[in-house]
């Protein structure tokens, strides 16, 4: 799990500066560690919106973004890509009023609250940071679900689609556990809480990251960033308040938190 203190240094001449990731993002990978998971089950995709439905429909829930009434949007204004805070963007309205979520593409805009109430209904819950690394890359450390090069033929990335996909549109994309979308797409909730220096002592045996935070990691990649955000150890933190157009989920079960 993680990554080299020779490849954190790699990226941080090659990749991490404007427009890829900073050089703290890229720290925050290292250093590379040997983690045991016993045995769980992790969602083959990413929660569509027409499995959010089934949610909200059961048990009246209110997402972040329709109580605080926006969510951050990326959207394309003279020829760039930017974010904004757009008013009534919700899970149901991707990019705002007028906009639609196609049901089989992954729900996004749910915060890490949303995430986890759904998957409490589903009779599960979110993956730790260590499950969804494992489902992701395999157990021979792969830089992307299919391998150690970049291919965008296997992923939404890059913004060479300028929106979300269907999930499982990439099936040469898929992971050695048969896990699809695992590199863009959408970034995905984990449960862990996020400490910088977890990964120095994290223990060997199912690691659920620190007891307490402020923020929580997602991993994967979506469909705006470029390649070096798309790797198998890539990792934002957020708020787990925070939502995005390019932000959503999956669930696992099995022995974790």
């Amino acid at each position: 799990m993680g990554n080299t203190a020779a490849e954190v240094e790699r990226l941080k001449k090659e990749d991490c500066k404007v427009p890829g990731p900073s050089v703290e993002q890229c720290e925050r990978e290292a250093p590379r560690h040997r983690v045991h998971l016993d045995a769980y089950y992790i969602d083959r995709y990413e929660i569509t919106n027409a499995l959010f439905e089934r949610f909200v429909r059961a048990t009246n829930h209110r997402t972040s973004a329709e109580q605080e009434g926006d969510a951050g949007v990326s959207l394309q204004k003279d020829g760039q890509w930017e974010w904004a805070k757009v008013p009534g963007a919700t899970w149901r309205t991707p990019s705002g009023p007028g906009t639609k979520a196609p049901p089989d593409h992954p729900v996004v805009n749910v915060s890490w609250e949303d995430a986890q109430a759904y998957c409490r209904w589903a009779g599960k819950r979110l993956p730790t940071e260590a499950e969804w690394e494992k489902a992701a890359r395999g157990t021979d450390g792969r830089r992307y679900p299919w391998g150690e090069i970049w291919e965008s033929s296997r992923a939404n990335g890059a913004i060479t689609v300028k929106t979300t996909s269907p999930v499982g549109s990439y099936p040469t994309g898929v992971s050695p556990f048969g896990a699809h979308d695992m590199s863009g797409n959408v970034w995905e909730w984990v449960s862990d809480w996020f400490a910088k220096e977890y990964y120095a002592s994290s223990p060997e045996r199912n690691p659920t990251g620190p007891p307490s935070g402020s923020l929580h990691p997602v991993r994967g990649g979506s469909w705006v960033p470029n390649p070096t955000f798309l790797r198998s150890t890539s990792r934002l933190v957020y708020s787990p308040t925070n939502r995005y157009s390019d932000l959503g989920f999956r669930c696992a079960k099995g022995s974790g938190p």
